[in-house]
């Protein structure tokens, strides 16, 4: 499958049978071009960089990472994500005395 953006609308082209599949509508902050992108293992699109247009009309470029989920992950996965945001420096055994569960401290 072939992943691109248009118009703030994912579109996934089958290759095996040269047609479109999915589409999937975006709020992106602004319109970007020239970026790179990829699927990961956790079902989330990722694309970084490119270009758009500033208020001058002139090109900037950019220097962002952007994270789409492909579908709505675990609880368990929002919390850690939200936690692990919030608490970075936590030491790991403070983390397990906190009711964290191991194979979420093994991930730091």
């Amino acid at each position: 499958m072939v992943l691109g953006i248009l118009h703030s609308v994912i579109y996934g082209y089958l290759i095996w049978n040269l047609t479109y599949g999915h589409q999937l509508k975006l709020n992106l902050p602004k319109g970007i071009f020239f970026h790179s992108g990829a699927v990961g293992g956790d079902d989330c699109l990722y694309t970084f960089g490119g270009s758009t247009y500033n208020a001058q009309g002139s090109v900037d470029r950019l220097n962002v990472l952007y994270k789409v989920n492909f579908f709505v992950p675990p609880l368990v996965e929002l919390a850690w994500n939200v936690f692990h945001e919030s608490f970075k420096y936590i030491p790991r055994l403070k983390m397990v005395e906190l009711g964290v569960p191991i194979y979420l401290v093994h991930r730091v």
